[in-house]
């Protein structure tokens, strides 16, 4: 009769192991297969992991992507809005100095084809009046297709002002006198036409200032 602590394979000769060996072995197939079921319970959890990983990213990348779209969008509508402010400060300000630039164009004109009155006090008196377009330098600054026009002008008409405000006490205009005056005038005119043409653009709606 075998010893019950001994387990022997039928058919194996030499097969025979203890209670103890068995129990080793047993436990050692039991880890393996425990081993095993970890290996693949770890290799889902790591696929599942991996899986959300993917799907988080994809949201957060999706996330971002509409956070520009939306960064973009109100980027381009403020800044059309500050177009369309822009545009009509500057075509107000252009209405509001047309006028202006039209009366030194018209004191120009009468200097070149009639010349300046005889007395320096009495031209200064005349066109004084006519001359609002030289406090302008600020104002042009708001219309930027037309600044370096109206600069320009308003130099002329400062220029104008102040050469006859220094003459004025004088009796009479003499040769030099006269002289730069009627220069001034012949040069000035063309800038003043100039500017008019792209103030009248705007004040008109026709064109957009430039940045």
């Amino acid at each position: 009769m075998a010893d019950p602590g001994i387990y022997c394979f039928a058919g194996a000769k030499g097969l025979c192991m203890t209670q103890s060996e068995w129990a080793a072995w047993t436990q050692a197939a039991l880890t393996c297969i425990t081993f095993t079921v970890a290996l693949v319970k770890q290799h889902h959890t790591d696929q599942r992991a991996a899986r959300q990983k993917q799907e988080s990213d994809a949201a957060l990348m999706a996330e971002k992507i509409r956070a520009a779209d939306e960064r973009r969008a109100q980027a381009e509508s403020l800044l059309n809005k500050e177009r369309a402010e822009t545009l009509l400060q500057a075509r107000a300000t252009a209405i509001f100095i047309r006028p202006e630039l039209g009366n030194f164009a018209a004191v120009l004109e009468s200097i070149i084809e009639h010349g300046p009155a005889d007395s320096p006090a009495e031209q200064f008196n005349l066109v004084v009046p006519y001359l609002a377009i030289r406090h302008r330098s600020l104002e042009a600054l708001q219309i930027p297709e037309a600044t370096d026009a109206l600069l320009n002008v308003a130099n002329e008409a400062h220029a104008l002002h102040n050469y006859l405000d220094a003459c004025k006490e004088a009796e009479l205009f003499g040769p030099t006198e006269y002289k730069f005056v009627d220069d001034l005038a012949k040069n000035a005119l063309p800038q003043v036409e100039e500017a008019l043409v792209a103030v009248k653009a705007i004040a008109e709606g026709r064109a957009a200032p430039q940045n």
